[in-house]
């Protein structure tokens, strides 16, 4: 059996799918912490034997010296940045072929040496550099047959070929709200001919995100480290130890959102790096935490506002919300999109593996099963 991928390389996390040829769907290829887990964090540490490591084990290996750690290598290929890793600089298209290559390595490890006949990638829409994401994959040695846009791969992932009839269209509008926030609503249309063309109608990207909800939780562990104990003071702290505190903060942080995105409380426990006996114990509520974001809310229904402002539409004009993004799993977000538009919004079963699955259903019924005329104008 042949070996399709879809992939979703995104800027804090990666997700990979196989084309399943008998059940006709993509299914996720576990690639996380352990083999166990399905997404895994964009992070690759670099050891000075050469030896490089990727995902939950590049973020523990980076306690070691943080220097030799890059996050996030999708925010710098759109200005071809190089990064100062091992005492050098490389180029981010570089950090980011490494990436492919150990993904291209433990994919064919994982299914006993086979090789991978091809892969679909998804990218956002506006994203200035897809080239350089191509390229990096074709350096690592993957055949990468394709480009997504990541909304329509969002689209593709809730079936949207199957629930068109021939000669129906529906507006859909795509929500994904991960580190940053980006609106797409384009027309997604069967016409007689039976193929189907997307028409991307607005995108429209704005800098906020997960990232500030991270930035606010992390803001808020250091108010309660400093309510708890006097004599806690970071600012005197030397720059490398306050680099480090942070870093384990906003960890800590980012761990108490996504419980928090699935139950009502957390345990907020943090043991500080620098010396003392500080440790944080206590309970953290679901409403402590939608408490915070006020200013966050309000940001969504702005750019909601815009978009349809942008293309001349009324709310009740859109056919479909589709939700997707990691932070889309906070309720408050997905209320807030509820109310806004009267109607439920489409989540699925995890938003932040929508994409990739996308990418991997369109690898399959495009260049397997060939049975996917679709044009997408942008």
């Amino acid at each position: 059996m042949s070996l399709f991928l879809g992939i979703d390389f995104g800027t804090s996390t990666n997700f990979v799918t196989k084309w399943d040829e008998n059940k006709r769907r993509a299914i996720p290829v576990l690639l996380g912490d352990f083999g166990d887990a399905e997404d895994f964090p964009n992070v690759i540490y670099y050891e000075a034997n050469g030896n490089k490591i990727v995902g939950k084990p590049a973020i523990r290996k980076s306690r070691q010296n943080y220097d030799n750690a890059v996050f996030s290598i999708k925010s710098y290929l759109e200005r071809k940045l190089a990064l100062p890793v091992l005492g050098r600089r490389i180029k981010s298209e570089k950090i980011a072929e490494d990436i492919f290559s150990w993904i291209n390595e433990n994919v064919e490890k994982k299914f006993g040496g086979q090789k991978i006949s091809g892969a679909v990638i998804a990218v956002p829409v506006d994203f200035k550099n897809s080239s350089a994401v191509e390229h990096a994959a074709q350096r690592a040695g993957l055949n990468v047959l394709g480009l997504i846009e990541e909304p329509v791969a969002a689209a593709l992932s809730f079936g949207m070929t199957e629930k068109i009839k021939v000669g129906n269209s529906e507006k859909i509008l795509v929500f994904d709200l991960g580190d940053t926030c980006k609106v797409s609503i384009f027309d997604f249309a069967r016409p007689l001919n039976r193929q189907f063309e997307i028409n991307f109608i607005t995108n429209i990207s704005k800098k906020f995100g997960g990232i500030d909800i991270d930035n606010i939780l992390t803001e808020k562990i250091i108010e309660r480290l400093q309510m708890t104990f006097p004599n806690y003071n970071l600012e005197i702290q030397p720059a490398i130890k306050q680099k480090r505190e942070i870093f384990e903060i906003r960890q800590c942080a980012v761990d108490t959102k996504k419980i928090l995105s699935a139950a009502d409380s957390a345990d907020l426990i943090f043991e500080s790096t620098l010396s003392g006996n500080f440790l944080l114990d206590e309970k953290f509520s679901r409403a402590d935490f939608e408490k915070l974001p006020v200013e966050f809310l309000v940001d969504i229904e702005n750019v909601l506002d815009e978009a349809l402002f942008d293309t001349d539409l009324k709310r009740q004009n859109i056919d479909k919300i589709i939700m997707v993004g990691g932070t889309c799993k906070i309720p408050a977000v997905q209320e807030k999109l509820k109310k806004y538009f009267g109607k439920e919004p489409e989540t699925g079963d995890n938003p932040s593996l929508m994409v990739g699955e996308g990418a991997g259903i369109y690898c399959g019924l495009k260049f397997v099963e060939k049975n996917l005329n679709c044009k997408i104008n942008l």
